[in-house]
């Protein structure tokens, strides 16, 4: 897909930073209990200590900044349709069309707006 390569080329273009923070596996009871429920018990204790890392990490001062899309400021609630949104195109067990992240962005960006005039003027 020469599309998915470009998409792939170009996706630093859409965020002003980029990292990551790769967390080893939590454990056979996770990945192979169907009734596995969250319970920190049933989770290696290796992935809990490095865990506990990545949310200080993402949760220190320096990296809670205003998140902006297109030189905008982005509200949390906002952030959070976005991800139900692309969450919603990702279920499957293939990639997306790039066409699909690309409506699914101008779709999301048209009910947030929707939802600030209503906000606004309501």
């Amino acid at each position: 897909h020469t599309e998915l390569q470009a998409l792939r080329s170009n996706l630093k273009t859409c965020f002003s930073e980029m990292s990551c923070f790769l967390l080893p596996h939590p454990g056979k009871h996770v990945a192979t209990n169907p009734n596995f429920k969250g319970s920190l018990k049933d989770i290696d204790e290796e992935f809990l200590e490095h865990l506990q890392g990545f949310m200080e990490m993402l949760l220190s001062p320096k990296s809670l900044v205003i998140k902006s899309q297109g030189g905008k400021e982005v509200k949390a609630k906002e952030i959070v349709q976005f991800f139900k949104s692309y969450m919603e195109i990702f279920k499957g067990n293939s990639m997306p069309e790039p066409k699909s992240m690309l409506e699914v962005t101008i779709e999301v960006n048209n009910l947030v707006s929707l939802a600030s005039a209503k906000e606004l003027y309501l």
